[in-house]
């Protein structure tokens, strides 16, 4: 692993038995450690004297003067370094130890760096072992990680609490307070039942400040073993601290817990180690990225792009057939949209119908490119346009196709651009997309960093039916009342059956209420056409509650990307949810980040047939190789 060097030494006291160091990161924004010191040390921690005290112990510039420390059996005192059989990068490397004894925050000291500068943005990743049997007696809480702002607290804390893998951010609703965000994923469920398996874990943690005191848009982000595990991006990380918004000054290994059993474990004493070893932290955008498309440093055996199913590009000359399982038999076609002329209002386009982008070059004969210039948040030449459908539908398949030039980047976020929308039977002619009663948005969003792969995703914004009147969103009213927004603002992903949402205010007493899907491995690969298949059926409602039957299904070709048949579309209280309005509006909020180019052709909206649950006939497109 590379190691950086250039690193100063500061020494200053953060309570009882705590001592960090000052790291710089290298020009990639990275800074590392595998802890190869080459010799264990040791103080005499139990029986708190200076005997053995670990002095010139050095790797990557860094003197870690007295932490970690580690029990050594045979004379009863603390290692700071200690010698791992099976580190995480190499067997016999050696590591960080930590023991933990039974009971509460017994033997749980404090190592750790301090960064050059305030980090309002940081990845970190590190990898983990508790000892083989290691169990609890009732896992109140494992806290490992802490990560300081220049005033210490608020601070953000990662370990497991009440048997879930999780985050504390220390700073909401105010200092000295924590919101703990939950992450997907129990120690069970990683640790196969109650006790360790002895191996090492590979842990991340992604996190942004928010912008502004009073302002909920921090973000938190964890992944064990290269799966995201939790993912918010509505925290805040700065409470009513105004000095915290500068960032996160230091950060430190704070090993502390609550209710050890190891003496009634498998391991029979009343103490286990945790090793921790092979960390990485980066201040820039990290090189890899996951399967959603989001950076991260990932496991040491990631490689530069998120797992995807592979795309073969085929001639269009010669199209190859193939077939979509799973899809209903298509019933009434409501919409089509063959992009041959810019001769909009001739075929019930309403609203700016003086665009362009229609030209040659497209799947079948002409298409609609759009050209994003650096900083333009719309194509050039190109607005909203709207178009009612035959009839309002609440099942429904959508086909188009698209293709994505080379050097595509989106927007350079984790969101936009917008492109395609429909909107409900109760919105008006001219509603918009992020404020309606109901608008379901298809897109295709971009990694923030090489290889930039085109994420397909599903979304869901029903801003007019959020509901204030018990608190301030966001909150959960989902056993309160069936008269609210089925998005994050009132209902919990989990509940919508979602992958991701945003809740923020729009002034003026409104909100925005958003929940999204994404495909987790399947992405839309550059410079070929490509077929997108979307089919929607929104839950159903009985006696005035909600069903969570709604489903969510796209493909890419042939490739299932996003499957979902547990997704909430509309709250009870609104008695169902029909789409009649189509509607293209491309738009990358915080302005195109290069010159790029997108193409669409070929678009179908088709009621679903009566009764069907059938499969599609083999449709002429691009095969998909696997």
């Amino acid at each position: 692993m590379k190691k950086i060097i250039f690193l100063t030494i500061i020494l200053f006291v953060l309570g009882t038995n705590s001592s960090f160091s000052f790291i710089n990161f290298d020009s990639e924004g990275k800074w590392s450690t595998s802890f190869e010191y080459g010799q264990e040390c040791v103080k005499h921690w139990k029986f708190h004297d200076e005997i053995g005290y670990c002095k010139d112990v050095a790797n990557d510039g860094a003197t870690w003067t007295g932490y970690p420390q580690a029990y050594q059996e045979d004379n009863h005192t603390i290692e700071n370094l200690t010698h791992i059989s099976a580190s995480a990068a190499n067997s016999g490397g050696y590591g960080a130890r930590f023991w933990n004894w039974d009971g509460v925050n017994s033997h749980t000291p404090t190592v750790g760096v301090i960064f050059p500068s305030p980090q309002t943005e940081l990845w970190i990743r590190w990898y983990i072992r508790y000892q083989e049997g290691y169990r609890w007696e009732a896992l109140n809480y494992e806290k490992n990680l802490y990560i300081y702002t220049a005033d210490r607290y608020p601070a953000v804390i990662t370990g497991a609490l009440n048997d879930t893998w999780y985050i504390a951010s220390s700073g909401l609703p105010q200092i000295g307070q924590s919101q703990n965000v939950m992450s997907n994923k129990t120690w069970a469920d990683v640790m196969g039942g109650p006790y360790s398996h002895g191996q090492f874990l590979a842990i991340e943690v992604y996190l942004k400040m928010n912008s502004a005191l009073g302002v909920a848009d921090g973000v938190a982000r964890k992944w064990i073993n290269g799966e995201l595990v939790l993912d918010r991006n509505d925290l805040q990380h700065s409470g009513t601290n105004a000095n915290a918004l500068s960032g996160w000054m230091n950060f430190g290994f704070n090993e502390n817990q609550s209710e050890v059993g190891n003496q009634r474990g498998p391991i029979g004493i009343n103490r286990a180690y945790i090793d921790y070893d092979d960390m990485v932290v980066y201040n820039l955008t990290p090189p890899n990225l996951d399967a959603h498309g989001y950076p991260f440093i990932g496991p040491m055996s990631w490689g530069s792009v998120p797992v995807t199913t592979s795309l073969e590009a085929q001639p269009i000359t010669e199209p190859k057939s193939f077939t979509i399982s799973g899809l209903p038999t298509k019933g009434d076609l409501l919409l089509t949209e063959n992009f041959q002329d810019n001769n909009w209002s001739s075929r019930g386009w309403y609203d700016a119908t003086d665009s362009t982008g229609v030209t040659s070059g497209g799947y079948s004969g002409n298409a609609l490119r759009w050209d994003w210039m650096a900083g333009a948040t719309k194509p050039t030449g190109f607005s909203t346009i709207r178009r009612i459908m035959a009839e309002p539908v609440e099942e429904f398949i959508l086909e188009y196709y698209v293709k994505y030039d080379s050097g595509w980047r989106g927007s350079g976020l984790a969101y936009h651009p917008h492109t395609l929308h429909m909107v409900s039977s109760e919105d008006t002619i001219y509603q918009g997309g992020a404020n309606s009663n109901s608008a379901l948005y298809f897109s295709q969003v971009s990694g923030t960093s090489a290889p930039y792969a085109i994420q397909p995703r599903f979304g869901h914004q029903d801003s007019m039916r959020v509901n204030t009147s018990f608190g301030t969103p966001r909150n959960d009213l989902t056993s309160t009342t069936e008269d609210r927004s089925a998005n994050l603002c009132n209902t919990p992903l989990a509940a919508a059956g979602a992958d991701y949402g945003d809740c923020y205010s729009m002034g003026g007493g409104a909100y925005y209420s958003f929940s999204g899907w994404r495909s987790p491995s399947v992405v839309v690969p550059n410079d070929q056409w490509v077929k997108l298949t979307y089919y929607v059926k929104s839950n159903t409602v009985a006696n005035g509650t909600a069903n969570y039957d709604g489903i969510v299904k796209v493909w890419v070709n042939e490739a299932l990307a996003i499957s979902n048949e547990s997704a909430l579309l509309v709250a009870g209280g609104y008695g169902g949810a029909t789409w009649d309005k189509f509607m293209m509006a491309p738009y990358i909020g915080n302005g195109s980040p290069v010159n790029q180019t997108m193409w669409l052709d070929e678009m179908r909206v088709w009621r679903v047939a009566e009764g069907s649950a059938g499969v599609v006939a083999p449709t002429p497109l691009l095969r998909l190789v696997q």
